[in-house]
């Protein structure tokens, strides 16, 4: 990427070119995933810059771009700052692509991800984590507030699933890795165990029309996930002994990210994600911007 920026810069006097900015993007990129996050943000920051004086702010391209600082942010555990961000690429995306477009959908479950991560850690830990000072003291969060966060966060991912849905069709393959990724959130941060297979369930049987098999790593979780919930169910089911139920600690298992890289067609015929600029849990780094 480096040495394209060289060429590009060469070939077309100066760095004011969507060519370059897209290179720019894609250099952030490598630089995120390398966890050189000053050299990151300076190439999206210098990205954004020549996007949006050549394409104007409500361009598809400012929005992805945007993505990736929100992104970015939320990797530096800056989460009040990343939803600011998320908030303002979802207007851009609306305004450019329509509220049923697969991009939008990334951008829901990225917030529902931040509020997650904020049930998980608390206002404290929120602090500590944007100032990067350091406490003998840190709380849990107390229930109220995790189930404030959770609840937005359900709420959110619901959100990204009809999109998906509606945009790319019922048994896409995308639409049930929204779904495994809701049944994961339900079993994990919920012990919502009902609604947790209920999602999984939906997840196996889309898989299984795109003629995906038992060793497939996205089946294969799944129905790990789905004897999970099972042993945990069993587990609630009162003790004749003592009448009372048993505890159930939760699994630290973690999902595979979502991807939006190009797949095989068996895996649904719905129109991909346009975003070929995002990056993160929802989008291939492979592709790049348009």
């Amino acid at each position: 990427y480096e040495e394209a920026l060289s060429i590009y810069r060469a070939a077309l006097g100066g760095d004011n070119y969507v060519d370059v900015a897209v290179t720019l993007n894609n250099v952030g990129q490598i630089y995120r995933h390398l966890g050189k996050y000053d050299k990151a943000m300076d190439a999206y920051q210098r990205a954004l810059a020549v996007m949006k004086a050549s394409l104007g702010d409500s361009h598809r391209n400012v929005a992805a771009t945007l993505h990736n600082i929100a992104l970015l942010k939320t990797t530096q555990g800056e989460y009040d700052e990343a939803l600011v961000l998320y908030k303002e690429v979802l207007t851009v995306q609306r305004s450019a692509l329509g509220d049923e477009h697969p991009d939008v959908a990334v951008t829901l479950s990225n917030m529902a991800e931040v509020f997650e991560y904020h049930g998980d850690i608390g206002e404290r830990g929120q602090c500590l984590r944007s100032t990067g000072r350091k406490s003998s003291v840190l709380s849990s969060p107390s229930s109220s507030y995790r189930r404030g966060k959770y609840r937005k966060a359900t709420r959110l991912y619901k959100k990204a699933l009809r999109v998906r849905r509606a945009s790319l069709g019922p048994d896409h393959y995308f639409v049930a890795l929204t779904c495994q990724k809701l049944g994961t959130f339900h079993l994990k941060k919920e012990r919502d165990y009902s609604e947790a297979l209920r999602r999984f369930t939906e997840a196996l049987e889309i898989y299984r029309k795109n003629g995906m098999g038992d060793n497939e790593p996205q089946v294969s979780e799944t129905l790990h996930y789905m004897r999970q919930v099972k042993i945990e169910r069993m587990r609630q089911v009162p003790r004749q002994s003592s009448g009372t139920l048993a505890a159930s600690p939760m699994s630290t298992y973690s999902f595979s990210n979502l991807s939006l890289s190009k797949r095989s067609t068996k895996r649904g015929n719905g129109s991909q994600t346009s975003g070929s600029l995002y990056g993160g849990s929802e989008s291939s780094d492979e592709d790049n911007l348009r």
